[in-house]
């Protein structure tokens, strides 16, 4: 459901970003990571949460790829 704020939002970040691959590169990060994903505790990343400044920001520069060191799982 695309409310007024979403649509605000969504639209700020595609003026900053346009480009469909930069988005389908997002949308690959977010489904291959562990934490977004909920496979590590029952919270999951959400549309909202994907489009908030600085959280989008964390995803570009790859705070939530999953890294496993000894068979310990931890975010970058």
């Amino acid at each position: 459901l695309l409310n007024k704020t979403r649509e605000t939002h969504a639209k700020a970040r595609l003026a900053s970003n346009p480009e469909r691959t930069f988005w389908e590169d997002i949308l690959t990060q977010v489904n291959a990571s562990d934490f977004l994903t909920g496979k590590i505790t029952h919270w999951k990343c959400d549309f909202d949460w994907m489009l908030s400044p600085s959280n989008l920001t964390k995803i570009i520069e790859e705070k939530y790829v999953n890294t496993y060191k000894a068979g310990n799982y931890k975010n970058r």
